[in-house]
């Protein structure tokens, strides 16, 4: 990104749980008609590539919660 640093970014984290931002995120991609899955974000990564990578990210949130739930 041009207009912030990668330290910056790494440094800020949104107010909300993980589990949130990933959701809300696929939400608004899945409600988006305005792109193709084969088109890119940004070079050398796809919508389909982000798209994989969030659910991936839901499936882990997912597997620590059920592990979580075993242990209380």
């Amino acid at each position: 990104m041009k207009d912030v640093s990668e330290d910056v970014c790494e440094s800020a984290r949104p107010e909300v749980s993980a589990e949130f931002a990933v959701k809300r995120s696929l939400r608004l991609l899945y409600e988006d008609r305005s792109k193709s899955v084969m088109e890119e974000v940004v070079t050398d990564l796809t919508f389909e590539e982000l798209v994989g990578t969030l659910l991936l990210a839901r499936d882990a949130i997912d597997e620590l919660r059920d592990l979580q739930r075993e242990h209380d």
